[in-house]
């Protein structure tokens, strides 16, 4: 029972950090995260609310989990859309929070506010990963990607992030004429967050439960 309920502080802890991370980047005024590409997009083309696609992806994301995964495809997943919800409060106040900062007005403190939501996103990620609790629907899919390819989760993160921004700059390219979804700071962001996951594990000298390190 401690056990337990250890494993479900380190997952808040690990999805606060990840909020925290998420608000910096926003911050940073250099573009939104691989995931949040695609929604984006999708919304200045419709002129609709962000939030209506994010949750339409996040759908897509669970039922990829339950093709690849199959009868390996954990029932406790089908939390992950309330967890999401859950998560969006977080990012919610942790923007609040942030708002009481200057906005950065040089772009070399905007460069070293991505570099910290970077290592937040990445620290974030692997804290609440090695749990093996409920993911968020965009980290389920890379999970059920390593598992059924047995390839490394951070491997499979940056090749899973980089194809969200290409298909996020083609529909901004195709129906907006720009890359209106993506920024310097989505393409560098989609690299070095798994990057910095699969050191992570090395650094603290183990592997976790969820996240390969080797």
């Amino acid at each position: 029972m401690k056990q337990q309920i250890k494993r479900i502080i380190v997952y808040l802890i690990g999805l606060w950090i990840l909020s925290l991370g998420v608000a910096v980047s926003v911050k940073s005024g250099l573009g939104v995260t691989s995931v949040n590409s695609i929604p984006y997009a999708l919304s200045s083309i419709f002129s609709a609310d962000m939030g209506l696609f994010t949750a339409g992806l996040y759908i897509v994301f669970v039922l990829i989990q339950a093709l690849l995964l199959r009868r390996k495809f954990p029932k406790r997943y089908l939390l992950e859309i309330p967890c999401s919800v859950l998560f969006g409060e977080m990012v919610d106040l942790s923007n609040l929070l942030l708002t009481l900062l200057p906005d950065p007005s040089h772009y070399i403190l905007r460069l070293l506010l991505l570099a910290a939501s970077i290592l937040l996103v990445a620290s974030g990620v692997y804290l609440y990963c090695q749990t093996n609790l409920i993911p968020l629907p965009g980290d389920g899919v890379i999970l059920a990607l390593a598992e059924t390819c047995n390839i490394k989760f951070h491997t499979v993160k940056i090749l899973f992030d980089c194809v969200l921004v290409v298909i996020s700059a083609i529909i901004s390219m195709i129906f907006l004429h720009g890359l209106v979804s993506v920024r310097e700071g989505t393409v560098i962001s989609s690299i070095l967050i798994g990057t910095v996951v699969g050191v992570l594990p090395k650094l603290f000298g183990k592997r976790s439960a969820g996240v390969k390190s080797q």
